[in-house]
């Protein structure tokens, strides 16, 4: 998936106790093209296993949920916890999300802040 046509508006990365070979994260993106929303969860792994001295697996793209133009901001905050809620990433259980979630500078999950993010890419 090419991302350069977006621009970042807030994103969460999550490491299992400091194993930065087991990270995962969620990058809330605006697309330029067509003025929506998209939420990308990237992930990667360690290769060789877990307890093997080699490197990591590429930081690859494990889910896309793409929001329409329009979208408010309720909507992408629902749409964020539902990511956020399934075990299968480390956001909950590592990332504390309502507290490391960055929008360029400003940190934390609630609707007044998505509206803000949502806000500044639309009035430029």
């Amino acid at each position: 998936m090419d991302l350069t046509n977006h621009f970042l508006l807030g994103s969460l990365s999550a490491n299992i106790a400091g194993d930065h070979r087991y990270t995962d994260t969620l990058k809330v993106m605006h697309s330029r093209s067509d003025e929506s929303v998209l939420l990308v969860v990237q992930s990667s792994g360690a290769s060789g296993g877990m307890d093997g001295n080699g490197g990591t697996t590429n930081m690859g793209i494990q889910m896309t949920v793409n929001l329409p133009n329009g979208v408010k901001a309720g909507e992408v905050l629902k749409a964020i916890k539902k990511i956020l809620a399934d075990t299968k990433w480390n956001f909950k259980a590592y990332g504390k999300p309502t507290k490391n979630f960055n929008w360029n500078g400003t940190y934390g999950l609630n609707l007044s802040i998505v509206s803000d993010a949502l806000e500044s890419w639309r009035s430029e």
